[in-house]
Order: C-alpha cells, then sequence, then structure tokens
C-alpha cells in the first residue's frame, strides 16, 4: 500500500491535472444552481434584521461555498454532506429565528437543534395552510424536500451498496465528470425544494417570498391554485 505521503502527492497532482476550465465551469452552474438558497438568505436578513438565529443563515451561504467548491474538485461525498447542511441550517433558521430562549440554549449547551422532521412537525401543527400550502407547491414541483433530504441522507450514512463509501485510496475520492454533472443537478434540485418549502412557510404567514421566487411558483400552479395560496 502507498504511504499517506505516496497517496497525498498523487492526490495533488491527480487535481493539478484535472481540465480547469471544466471544474470552473461546473462551479458557475453548481453556483447557478444555487440562487434561489442565495436569495432567501439575503431575503431573510432583510426581512429580521435582528432577530436571533441568523447565524444560520450565513452558515447555509457558506454551506453553499463549501457545495460548490468541492464540486469543482471532484469531491462528491463532501459536496452532498454540504447540500444537506443547507437544508439542516435553513429549515434551523424557521424555528429559531422567533425562539429566543431556545436558541440561547442551543448556544450554551450545544444541543437541542432541531431535527428536520421535528421542525416540518411544528410547522404543519402551528402555521395554518401550511400544510396544505406545501403540498400544492411540491405536487407542481414535483420533487419534494423529504425525498431530496432522504436521497442525500442516503449517501451520508452509507444506506445501501450503492452509496456506501468506496474509496481504497485518496485519488479514488475524486468522481467522474459525469457524476459530478449530476450533482449540479441534484445541487439545484436541493435549492428548489427548500426555497418552495420557505415559500409555503412564509406565505402561510402572510409574506410574500422574493419576487423571482414568488413568480417562478406562480407559473408552475395552475389560476385557482395561485388564488388559494397567494391570496389568501
Amino acid at each position: 500500500m502507498d504511504t499517506i505521503e505516496e497517496q497525498f502527492n498523487n492526490l495533488i497532482k491527480h487535481i493539478k491535472d484535472m481540465d480547469i476550465t471544466s471544474s470552473i465551469e461546473r462551479m458557475e452552474k453548481a453556483t447557478d444552481a444555487c440562487q434561489e438558497i442565495l436569495s432567501w438568505s439575503d431575503f431573510l436578513k432583510s426581512l429580521f434584521p435582528d432577530c436571533c438565529a441568523s447565524e444560520l443563515l450565513d452558515g447555509a451561504k457558506s454551506a453553499m461555498l463549501e457545495s460548490v467548491a468541492y464540486i469543482g474538485l471532484g469531491l462528491n461525498r463532501a459536496a452532498i454532506g454540504a447540500m444537506r447542511t443547507q437544508i439542516d441550517l435553513l429549515l434551523g433558521f424557521t424555528f429559531f429565528y422567533n425562539h429566543p430562549h431556545e436558541w440561547d440554549s442551543v448556544n450554551k449547551t450545544g444541543s437541542g437543534f432541531q431535527l428536520r422532521s421535528d421542525i416540518d412537525k411544528y410547522h404543519k401543527e402551528t402555521r395554518k395552510n401550511f400544510a396544505s400550502n406545501i403540498s400544492v407547491i411540491e405536487n407542481s414541483e414535483g420533487s419534494s424536500l423529504l425525498n431530496i433530504y432522504r436521497i442525500l441522507s442516503a449517501h451520508i450514512h452509507g444506506q445501501s451498496p450503492l452509496t456506501v463509501p468506496k474509496a481504497g485510496k485518496f485519488v479514488e475520492l475524486i468522481s467522474s465528470e459525469s457524476f459530478l454533472d449530476s450533482l449540479i443537478e441534484l445541487q439545484f434540485k436541493v435549492s428548489r425544494c427548500i426555497s418552495n418549502y420557505l415559500t409555503a412557510i412564509f406565505l402561510s404567514e402572510g409574506i410574500n417570498p422574493p419576487l423571482n421566487i414568488g413568480t417562478r411558483v406562480k407559473e408552475q400552479l395552475t389560476p385557482q391554485q395561485r388564488k388559494t395560496i397567494f391570496f389568501k
């Protein structure tokens, strides 16, 4: 077996030998795939400038940068982990921004962060119209946040022979170009599904989403659905 130094040098050589133009193009496409996450992060910071847990919005943007960089470097499992972090942080914000005591406890003890399933249950039990809003929007999208989250989690936890880690050397951590291209599509779906979820949450509070996102969601809905969701 190669020594750590030999493996590391081979990994660096492989990265240096990558087609820089292709890597940059993938990173640009991955950045474009994240646009709705960026829109929501900036929108929520301006909407709630003095709220607690704003660190989660900054963290989501940072996780977006991680995903883009990892895709450019060919590190697929790291990119997938960053994508799920985007979801966890943005969902976390939707709970903690108006729960300062709970957020203070997280800061002091490091425990008490809400799981995706707990946050989903909270919103469906406490926000009028959220459950119906998210159902209509996700049906029009043809994809749900839960399904995307399960895909990400399957890779992170290695839940099947298809998703278990297989690298035996450092250089084998780098994925094929075709697989990296599929990660760009996955990042796009992550961004769209979390955006749809945030849209449903804040519409239930009478808050319209960022203009570009509201326009996109409306175009996916029937006239009756638009009237039901956007004009309560």
